[in-house]
C-alpha cells in the first residue's frame, strides 16, 4: 500500500443529456471546461427539462478513489461549503476509504453542469465556489510526511499561491509529484506558469493533445517527447486513439480498448489513477500506459467518475 496526497477542488458533478444547439448556447468552447459565476451555472441547470444525475467528482477526487479502489491510502486536501452538498462529498470520500483534510467555506461547494452531447463527449461549466478559497496555510508540512505521490489538478493553477505552496511542500518531503493539465482552458490562460512548473518541480505529467499543442505546438507523440523533456514522465492521451508515454530514452504507443462510450468525464482522471498504480508497481512504462487504457475504458462505459465496485474486482483480475 502506498500513500498519496491529492489536492484540488472537491465538485458536485451534475450530469445533464443535452443536444448540441444547447451547449452552444452558453459562453466557453464545446469540450472545456470553463468557468461560470453561480448566476450562469443556475441558468444552465434551469434550461433543462430534465432532472439532473448528480456525483461527487472533482479531478483530483476522481483520480484518488480509483486508486484507492486499487488499494491504496489515500488523502485529499481542498475547500467545501457549510452545505448538504459538503457533506455528501465528503460522505462519498470517507465510503472509498479517502481520509478527508477538507477546510470549510461559508460559500456553496463547488459545482459543475456536466453538458453530455449525443456522442458521449462532455463540456462542463463550473460555479468554483468554496473551492476557489484555498489558501497556502490550509496545506501544513504534516501532510506530506510519508507520502509517495503528491499529485495536484491543473485547476488549481488558477489559485498560484497554493500550487507553489503544495509543489514546495511536496519536494522537501521527496514525495514524486503528479501533476494533470485538467483542460485546454488551462493552458490558454497559463502557458508560462505551466512550463515553469513542469520544468522546476513535475515528475509524471498527464495531458491530452489539445493542451499538448497549446504548449508545444507539436504532435501528440514529438510533443510527448518536449513534456519529458520537461518534466521526468510525459504522457498524452489522445482519446478514442489511445496515449503517448515517455520516459527517459523510452517511448511507447498504447491503443486505446474500443468500447461503447457513455459518457467520457473521468476519463483522464482515471487513467491517471490505473498509470499511477503501475509506476507504484515498479511496471515498465507500456503497462503502466496499459493499467491507465484499462481503467480509463470502463469509466467511460458509465455516467459519471465512478466505476462500480464489481467491476473494480474485473479490472484488477485484468491487471
Amino acid at each position: 500500500m502506498h500513500k498519496i496526497l491529492g489536492i484540488g477542488t472537491p465538485v458536485i458533478d451534475y450530469f445533464l443529456f443535452v443536444t448540441e444547439d444547447f451547449i452552444q448556447e452558453f459562453a466557453g468552447k464545446r469540450g472545456g471546461s470553463a468557468i461560470v459565476d453561480h448566476r450562469s451555472f443556475t441558468r444552465i441547470l434551469a434550461q433543462t427539462s430534465d432532472q439532473p444525475i448528480c456525483i461527487t467528482g472533482g479531478s483530483s477526487a476522481n483520480t484518488l478513489k480509483g486508486l484507492a479502489r486499487l488499494g491504496h491510502n489515500c488523502t485529499i486536501i481542498g475547500r467545501i461549503g457549510n452545505d448538504p452538498a459538503a457533506d455528501r462529498f465528503e460522505e462519498t470520500i470517507e465510503a472509498h476509504g479517502i481520509t478527508p483534510h477538507l477546510t470549510r467555506s461559508n460559500k456553496p461547494t463547488a459545482q459543475s453542469a456536466c453538458l453530455l452531447s449525443p456522442c458521449g463527449d462532455r463540456t462542463m461549466r463550473t460555479f468554483l465556489g468554496a473551492g476557489a478559497d484555498l489558501i497556502p496555510s490550509d496545506l501544513h508540512p504534516d501532510q506530506f510526511k510519508g507520502v509517495d505521490i503528491v499529485h495536484i489538478e491543473g485547476y488549481l493553477l488558477a489559485n498560484p499561491p497554493v500550487v507553489k505552496r503544495a509543489m514546495e511542500l511536496a519536494k522537501e518531503a521527496g514525495a514524486v509529484i503528479s501533476f494533470d493539465l485538467s483542460s485546454f482552458e488551462i493552458i490558454e490562460q497559463f502557458r508560462k506558469p505551466v512550463i515553469d512548473t513542469l520544468s522546476s518541480y513535475v515528475n509524471i505529467v498527464f495531458a491530452n493533445a489539445d493542451e499538448t499543442k497549446l504548449l508545444t505546438n507539436l504532435s501528440p507523440e514529438k510533443g510527448c517527447v518536449i513534456l519529458k523533456d520537461l518534466s521526468e514522465t510525459a504522457i498524452v492521451k489522445v482519446g478514442a486513439e489511445g496515449c503517448w508515454a515517455a520516459q527517459g530514452i523510452d517511448k511507447v504507443f498504447c491503443p486505446a480498448i474500443p468500447v461503447n462510450v457513455v459518457d467520457t468525464t473521468g476519463a483522464g482522471d482515471l487513467f491517471a489513477s490505473g498509470f499511477l498504480h503501475g509506476m507504484m508497481q515498479s511496471k515498465p512504462l507500456m503497462e503502466c500506459t496499459r493499467y491507465g487504457t484499462l481503467v480509463a475504458s470502463n469509466v467511460i462505459q458509465v455516467i459519471g467518475a465512478e466505476i462500480p465496485p464489481t467491476t473494480w474486482d474485473l479490472i484488477k483480475k485484468s491487471m
